[in-house]
């Protein structure tokens, strides 16, 4: 093919990830502090959501059902819910040891650089080498 079937507008810096949040849409993550979210069939930003760390970076993106997961320059996870535009929950994670802390005399925070979802598990890295798995139980109503 010579040319995309269609197009997405509306980031104002590099787009870092896409992922496919369901056979209609897709989320995409990009450096200027904004996800999206898109209908594939007419390239209309249903919604963007703001509220994580990322300005320079490219960090972490995963999705799962209506649940969007954003890693971020602070090394904070943040979660949003596909019909809400601000997160549902951010996490900071815990600083750890890690063999390349050694390597790194910059002062920089980790940044979450990877998510990758099973079940009701989120996977994360960092770019200091160092693998989180968190349990994320889904909140019933009574």
């Amino acid at each position: 093919p010579d040319k995309p079937l269609l197009s997405f507008l509306g980031h104002t810096k590099s787009v870092f990830q896409v992922a496919f949040l369901d056979k209609q849409r897709i989320v995409s993550g990009s450096v200027d502090g904004t996800l999206k979210l898109w209908d594939i069939d007419t390239g209309f930003c249903q919604r963007t959501y703001s509220g994580h760390e990322n300005r320079s970076k490219f960090i972490g993106l995963g999705v799962k059902d209506s649940y969007i997961a954003c890693g971020g320059e602070d090394n904070t996870i943040t979660l949003y819910h596909e019909a809400l535009g601000r997160p549902i929950l951010r996490h900071t994670l815990t600083p750890t040891q890690s063999l390349l802390d050694h390597d790194r005399g910059d002062g920089d925070l980790r940044k979450i650089t990877s998510l990758a979802w099973i079940s009701d598990r989120l996977c994360s890295g960092n770019d200091y080498g160092v693998i989180s798995v968190l349990d994320l139980i889904p909140c019933q109503t009574l």
